[in-house]
């Protein structure tokens, strides 16, 4: 397995695990099916972001990714706070990773923006590569 399937693995654990800490820490049922929509989403954002740093490798796109991961811890100390207990000084945690996510990520995409042009060559590089073996029969 590659860096990004680990990163995939392990997102889809954390995400499954804090559901159910969610789920048996008393989140309302008229919350659950949301909250599970919420946690797939916002999964799939830091799993992109991820896959993405491990696929570019540039400095941008893994700050990128460490916004995405600040948003996580941002959105799950809300979500404790909330559904399961109060935490001291949540709007002080909440707010600071959710900030630190917001700039991580925009300042992110501001330092290198990377063209479609690149990302598509890198994609087809890895294709070429992909079928090289092929070719040689």
């Amino acid at each position: 397995w590659g860096a990004a399937q680990r990163a995939w693995l392990m997102l889809t654990a954390f995400a499954l695990v804090a559901y159910a800490v969610l789920w048996n820490g008393g989140l309302p049922a008229a919350m659950q099916i949301p909250v599970a929509i919420y946690v797939l989403a916002i999964t799939t954002m830091a799993g992109t972001a991820l896959d993405r740093a491990t696929t570019l490798g540039t400095a941008s796109s893994r700050m990128v990714a460490f916004g995405a991961l600040c948003f996580l811890v941002s959105d799950l100390t809300l979500a404790v706070n909330r559904f399961i207990t109060p935490l001291p000084h949540a709007s002080v945690w909440v707010l600071s990773s959710y900030y630190a996510a917001q700039c991580l990520m925009v300042m992110g995409w501001l330092r290198e923006p990377v063209s479609v042009d690149r990302e598509a060559k890198a994609a087809s590089r890895h294709l070429v590569e992909d079928q090289r073996p092929m070719l040689r029969r």
